[in-house]
């Protein structure tokens, strides 16, 4: 079974690689895989009249050529795509390696991983270099891939609250937003909410509403475009998500609200743009019933955001991203909102034949964050909805109610009896591993590893058996799918016990198929004795991208960063764009500070090709990331990635999903 992102032949995929931009938007995957049909944008600067195909991925080996039309979702929906779209949540890199160094720290190996956390940036380092290197590379530079990997790179690890005015990013933000190039303009205008800085907020606002000032600031009176408008919305829920007070979460909210319900119905990238921009803005509850604006209030933004989910002008996609909007608003809500909210999804999913494929897909994504697995009824009622989507005839709703049904059987919940629901859930995803249908069963096992890490997390012991039972499964499988997924598991049920298979399987794998995702899960699963060998499968993982990441990832989270030179080395002499991808993100992750000053020359030497520089800029934002989790995670974890739109995910590196 073959993934959405990763199914492009290498002939095909190195034919893409001569028209498509090198780096757009400061870091996007390159499409080495396509399978849905999306239209293009009307006007973007990309639309050929036809369709283009989401693509961006790591971690797959490519597999057969592009196919169209159908189910979108039939045959081309893989674990991998999952996996992709949350695994940051999972790795948590920097806080795994700062827990790592806690408890190991008497043994020799603590020392380190301790090393590792001393060579990070620290905040004076990227004011004093970072920040004033970013900040020249974008003023001097006409390149339109080295302007957008500054701009990202800028937001990510600059200051959103500078001591003096004077100090503020958001100038030199706001000034590209005028840029020629609608790829710099978009770009400037995700980067003022990925760096957060209030300031902002009126301008973005402005942007989306394609109101008076903006045009003002465009010059001539021209309209803003459905791209960049769509990025303002993406770039408003990213800065209300982080937002220090309630008055910036509604002004955020106002905005989004404003676009969504205007008089004039704005295109449909726009409006889901606003919608996942809303589920980031966490407003503060009322007490007490409500009648406010939307905007005002949690209450109020849910109650508007249900009705405009029954609204009946409003297409399956938006709606299917409502959905996820709904769930994520009231995940810690009070009172009775989160039941109204589950009720009103177990409604929807009583229409049956009648809902659409996404808005399905979504609602089942939502069970699963809603869920939990104690006995108080609407519970009940969601894991047995849960389980009878296991039947559906919509394949990736099948797969999602897997991992939703992880995530319930993972939540104990505040009742009683939450061992007898945990165990319902562990048992009907054992069942689909052993003896379900065959496209199933790696969901199944990443699931059962969902619900496993779930359950440690909450200070819970994993079950032996559901370890014992993927082990087996996985000895007993050779196909990269299965191998992939069983590994992949086993590092999230942090399976200690699975280190002697998981050496052995990464000895047998190959590195066309599944030996990334077994390197992953030996970092997972802090299997240091295997570091040799990591080592080894990384530097010879040059040209393979989907190899060289998830490897360099381990190496992280195992605290090893001596490779990392040779990484540097390797990216200032390679000429395959998602070489220099996979290399700059294993760089940035591994985020051992020593490399920032070798980084820095590689970005500025003007002798070297755009592409090289403009991943050694994004490489550069990486290592200055204010956050323990990359700044896109808020967009991409917990979202249905199949239903979706060009500045979503436009497999031309061009979406907001696509870019690192």
């Amino acid at each position: 079974m073959d993934s959405i992102l990763v199914r492009a032949s290498l002939a095909f995929a190195a034919a893409c690689l001569l028209t498509l931009p090198a780096s757009a938007h400061g870091g996007a995957y390159l499409p080495t895989g396509w399978g849905m049909p999306i239209p293009s944008t009307p006007g973007s600067p990309s639309s050929t009249g036809g369709v283009s195909f989401p693509g961006p991925m790591t971690g797959g080996t490519p597999g057969p050529g592009p196919t169209t039309g159908g189910d979108p979702a039939s045959g081309l929906v893989s674990w991998r795509d999952w996996w992709h779209f949350n695994q940051d949540a999972f790795l948590d890199l920097r806080r795994s390696i700062q827990r790592a160094a806690v408890e190991t720290g008497g043994d020799g190996f603590g020392p380190q991983l301790r090393s590792l956390l001393n060579a990070r940036l620290d905040e004076e380092q990227v004011r004093a270099k970072l920040a004033p290197a970013l900040l020249k590379l974008l003023a001097d530079e006409s390149s339109n891939e080295i302007a957008t990997a500054a701009l990202v790179a800028l937001a990510r690890s600059g200051d959103a609250q500078p001591a003096q005015a004077k100090d503020s990013l958001v100038p030199a933000l706001r000034a590209r937003l005028t840029d020629s190039s609608q790829e710099v303009a978009e770009s400037a205008a995700l980067a003022l909410g990925i760096l957060g800085d209030e300031s902002g907020l009126d301008l973005l606002a402005s942007l989306l509403q394609d109101d008076e000032e903006a045009r003002k600031l465009l010059g001539g009176g021209r309209s803003v475009s459905t791209r960049t408008r769509s990025f303002a919305a993406y770039s408003l829920g990213l800065l209300a998500e982080q937002a220090h007070n309630n008055r910036t979460r509604q002004r955020a909210a106002r905005g989004l609200c404003a676009a969504l319900g205007a008089r004039r119905e704005p295109p449909q990238d726009v409006q889901v743009a606003c919608v996942i921009a809303l589920s980031l803005d966490r407003l503060d509850p009322e007490r007490g019933q409500t009648q406010s604006a939307e905007w005002v209030s949690r209450q109020s933004l849910v109650h508007a955001l249900l009705e405009s989910l029954d609204a009946p002008h409003r297409r399956a996609t938006v709606r299917a991203h409502i959905v996820t909007a709904l769930a994520r608003l009231v995940l810690d809500a009070g009172g009775t909102l989160r039941t109204e909210v589950e009720r009103a999804l177990l409604d929807e999913l009583r229409r049956g034949r009648a809902l659409e494929n996404e808005v399905s897909q979504s609602c089942v994504q939502a069970l699963g964050l809603l869920a939990d697995a104690d006995a108080d009824p609407l519970d009940v009622e969601m894991r047995a909805v849960l389980l009878r989507a296991l039947d559906t005839t919509d394949q990736a709703t099948r797969f999602f109610a897997l991992i939703a049904l992880g995530e319930a059987g993972g939540h104990p919940g505040s009742g009683e009896r939450s061992d007898e629901g945990r165990a319902q859930c562990r048992n009907a995803l054992l069942n689909e591993l052993v003896r379900g249908r065959s496209r199933m069963r790696p969901w199944a096992a990443i699931a059962l590893g969902v619900q496993e890490f779930r359950v440690r997390g909450a200070g819970g012991e994993p079950s032996s058996q559901v370890r014992k039972e993927l082990r087996d499964w996985l000895r007993a499988e050779g196909s990269p799918e299965e191998v992939g997924a069983g590994s992949i598991a086993l590092g999230l049920a942090h399976d200690v016990e699975a280190a002697q298979l998981l050496r052995a399987k990464l000895g047998k794998s190959s590195p066309t198929d599944s030996q990334g995702y077994v390197a992953l899960a030996l970092g997972m699963t802090g299997t240091t004795d295997a570091l040799p060998e990591l080592r080894a499968i990384t530097l010879a993982a040059r040209y393979r991208p989907w190899v060289l990441e998830p490897a360099a990832t381990a190496l992280a989270l195992l605290g090893d960063r001596d490779i990392e030179s040779q990484l540097l080395d390797a990216l200032r002499s390679t000429q395959s764009l998602s070489t220099q991808s996979a290399l700059a993100r294993a760089i940035g992750q591994i985020g051992d500070a020593r490399v920032f000053d070798p980084m820095l020359a590689l970005a500025q030497d003007r002798g070297l090709p755009g592409s090289t520089r403009a991943f050694a800029t994004i490489a550069l934002g990486m290592l200055g990331e204010r956050g323990d989790l990359p700044w896109y995670v808020p967009l991409a974890r917990d979202r249905n990635y199949i239903a979706v739109t060009p500045t979503l995910m436009g497999g031309d590196g061009q979406g907001v999903l696509e870019i690192f």
